[in-house]
């Protein structure tokens, strides 16, 4: 790439990288990995808690993200759905591993001896929340999967999905009044 293309503000060169990048050109997705691969981590991180499985969850992201990357419509919007595919990712792995983790930890969770009535309760539940989340639609429910299991501010979940923060919380009050309501049968009376 010419040196004047690096000149360009920072969204513009994302742009031409990923417009370059989805033709085939190997060169410009290895500068939109260089830029932007710390992110994907801070965001993956950021989202397993320090998990050891990190780096393999980024390095996923980036398979799929040179795999899917023509089907990108908006170039420019690259660096967010660089972060958006991060998110997906370490998400769907916490998906994975939840129930080996709810049975360990159940007796925390319960508190006191958890048996296998508790357990099963405990496992109904969050079958229940799963359902719950997957009728949202798409961004209230990653608005949601941000704050609530990512530990994301406000304004981290707008610069991740490049949206407004008052668009953002509005997103987020729907995705939590929906989730209550139709969580409301495990609430204790």
């Amino acid at each position: 790439m010419p040196d004047d293309e690096r000149l360009r503000p920072p969204a513009v060169y994302d742009a031409v990288l990923a417009s370059e990048a989805a033709r085939g050109d190997l060169s410009a997705f290895t500068d939109l990995v260089l830029r932007h691969s710390r992110m994907m981590w801070v965001v993956v991180n950021r989202i397993l808690r320090d998990s050891g499985e990190v780096d393999d969850i980024v390095q996923e992201t980036l398979v799929v993200a040179w795999q899917k990357l023509p089907l990108l419509k908006d170039p420019a919007k690259i660096k967010s759905w660089l972060m958006i595919v991060a998110t997906h990712r370490a998400l769907d792995h916490l998906r994975r591993t939840l129930p080996e983790t709810t049975i360990v930890d159940a007796e925390a969770l319960v508190g006191g001896a958890a048996g296998p009535p508790e357990m099963a309760e405990r496992a109904a539940m969050l079958a229940a929340l799963h359902t719950a989340l997957g009728s949202l639609p798409d961004l209230q429910r990653l608005s949601w999967e941000l704050r609530e299991l990512g530990g994301y501010s406000y304004s981290e979940i707008s610069s991740t999905l490049d949206l407004p923060e008052s668009t953002v919380r509005g997103l987020l009050s729907r995705a939590r009044r929906r989730v209550s309501l139709q969580m409301a049968p495990w609430r204790s009376s």
